[in-house]
C-alpha cells in the first residue's frame, strides 16, 4: 500500500503537474485558474492510467522483456483508437467500439474541450479574407462533445481504480512466488 501511495503521488501525479505547470502558460493554452485546473486534472488521470495499466501487464507477464513488449503493444493500440491517428468517423462500424476502451481517448476529449469550447480563432492566411472560427467546430469536426467533460474523467478514474484493483488480484491470486 505504501509502495502504491509513493507510485501515485511522486510518479504520477508530481511529474504531471510540474510538466502541465510549465507547459500550459508557454504553449499560450485557454487563459484562466479553471482552465488550468481541469488541464492539470485531465494530465495526472491520463498519467494514473497509464501507470496502473503498465502495472498491471507487469503483474501477469514472466519476463521484463515481454512485459515492455505487451505494455508498448497496448499503449499504441490506445494511440490508434485515441483519436489522433485515426478520426473517430473515419472508423469502419465494426471495431469504431474500440475506440471506449482507449484511455487517451478519454484524455484526448478532455484537453480538446477544456481548450476549445468557447474559444474563437481569427483565421487569417495570407491571400485570403480572414474569418473567425469558433473552438466548438473544431470539436464537432472530431465528434468531442462538452457534455462528455465530466464522463470523461470519471471514466479514467475508474480505468484507473479498476487497472490498479486487476493488478493487486493478479498479484494476490495469480502469480506465485518463487523460493
Amino acid at each position: 500500500a505504501a509502495k502504491a501511495v509513493c507510485d501515485v503521488f511522486l510518479m504520477r501525479v508530481m511529474p504531471a503537474v510540474l510538466l502541465g505547470s510549465i507547459a500550459y502558460w508557454m504553449i499560450g493554452l485557454h487563459p484562466g485558474l479553471t482552465h488550468f485546473a481541469f488541464f492539470l486534472v485531465g494530465l495526472v488521470l491520463v498519467s494514473l492510467c497509464a501507470g496502473t495499466l503498465c502495472l498491471c501487464i507487469s503483474s501477469v507477464t514472466p519476463s521484463l522483456g515481454l512485459g515492455n513488449l505487451f505494455a508498448v503493444l497496448v499503449l499504441l493500440f490506445s494511440m490508434l483508437f485515441g483519436g489522433f491517428l485515426v478520426n473517430k468517423q473515419s472508423m469502419p462500424a465494426a471495431i469504431s467500439w474500440l475506440r471506449w476502451t482507449s484511455f487517451i481517448m478519454y484524455a484526448f476529449e478532455i484537453l480538446m474541450v477544456n481548450d476549445l469550447q468557447d474559444l474563437v480563432v481569427n483565421f487569417n492566411p495570407e491571400g485570403y479574407p480572414p474569418t473567425q472560427v469558433m473552438g466548438s467546430q473544431f470539436l464537432d469536426q472530431f465528434d468531442m462533445s462538452p457534455d462528455r467533460f465530466y464522463y470523461d474523467m470519471m471514466a479514467l478514474g475508474i480505468m484507473s481504480f479498476s487497472y490498479l484493483a486487476m493488478s493487486l488480484a493478479l498479484l494476490c491470486f495469480a502469480v506465485k512466488e518463487k523460493r
